[in-house]
């Protein structure tokens, strides 16, 4: 779904150790963020702790969707999209839904202004934040592709990695410019 293979190379590193400690020296995360994508490079935590998780092959996929997200738009690609794209080639949609239960019983309100989802997608540093960020792109992703298909969404990326504005692209790729994009999918004003 993403596209034909990409020039160059992807290094993947697996911290290594029983604990957090060389995975939070070489990506400054913690232990809820299983992996970080710097350019060509992602960065896991320890593949053992992953495994216990359960979660290796769900984040394994979706940093390396992400990184196939990054080369296809140029770096270009908003941090809602690269999430929710990479997100849902991985499957990761049943453990964001079950976090969303566990925010929710504990009284969080899981409604964010796409303004608010990059901020909190760009620091990740707060768990629930982040995680909530991660459900508001995937809600905001939902209906984008309730109007359009992945293929305008690729073209869009195309766009951005040629050159082009987020509107020139949003308006090759859905026929309008990116902020009137952005207000017919945001989540915020339900």
């Amino acid at each position: 779904e993403i596209g034909k293979p990409a020039q160059g190379k992807l290094v993947i590193i697996g911290a290594n150790g029983p604990e957090f400690d060389e995975y939070r020296v070489m990506t400054r995360k913690e232990w809820w963020y299983y992996g970080v994508v710097k350019g060509d490079t992602i960065i896991f935590e320890p593949l053992d702790i992953m495994m216990r998780r359960n979660i290796a092959q769900v984040g394994i996929t979706q940093k390396i969707a992400q990184a196939a997200l990054n080369r296809r738009s140029g770096g270009r690609v908003p941090l809602w999209i690269r999430e929710s794209v990479a997100s849902r080639v991985a499957g990761e949609n049943e453990i964001i839904i079950m976090q969303m239960e566990e925010f929710r019983r504990v009284g969080h309100s899981l409604i964010r202004s796409p303004e608010a989802i990059e901020i909190a997608l760009a620091e990740a540093t707060d768990r629930e934040e982040t995680r909530i960020a991660f459900h508001g792109a995937l809600r905001m992703l939902e209906r984008l592709l309730a109007t359009h298909s992945m293929d305008n969404v690729l073209s869009f990326l195309d766009r951005l990695r040629e050159g082009k504005s987020l509107d020139e692209a949003s308006e090759v790729a859905f026929g309008i410019g990116y902020d009137a994009l952005i207000d017919k999918i945001r989540i915020d004003r339900d």
